[in-house]
């Protein structure tokens, strides 16, 4: 049996553009890399929270008024509209950060977990931009350990 080599980048070696970068040295000597959302910034505006605490507050927020705060959703879609614009040549499309949205109200209507893991996926869709493969645990042909 060939070893596999899993690493982590957690929500600080995503919070920002330049941590991304750093994290790709560790994504490209693995065979399995595990993103989080990106984690606080230094800073007390909104858009320096934990991106899962901003999309969490954003379901809680659709749960008991019936609708998504703008301010969760413009927090979040700028957060990551800074890090796809500043991973330069690698960016997203605009279309991907012009989606953030619908997709965020989309999670938020669907329950807490969707809301929460809403985060993780649109990081790992930001590696995918890079050149990495995106394994979605749903759709995964390996078997991930669900047994």
């Amino acid at each position: 049996m060939s070893e596999v080599i899993v690493a982590k980048a957690g929500g600080t070696s995503n919070a920002d553009a330049a941590a991304v970068e750093q994290s790709l040295g560790w994504a490209e000597r693995s065979d399995i890399f595990v993103v989080s959302a990106p984690g606080r910034l230094d800073g007390s505006d909104p858009v320096h929270s934990k991106v899962t605490d901003m999309l969490l507050g954003a379901h809680a927020s659709y749960a008991s008024v019936g609708e998504v705060s703008s301010h969760y959703i413009d927090a979040v879609t700028e957060r990551y509209a800074a890090i796809a614009q500043g991973l330069g040549e690698h960016a997203l499309p605009a279309a991907w950060v012009d989606n953030i949205p619908e997709r965020i109200r989309a999670a938020a209507r669907t329950g807490q977990d969707a809301a929460s893991i809403l985060g993780e996926r649109l990081q790992a869709e930001i590696y995918e931009a890079l050149g990495f493969t995106l394994l979605d645990p749903v759709k995964s042909p390996h078997n991930l350990g669900s047994d």
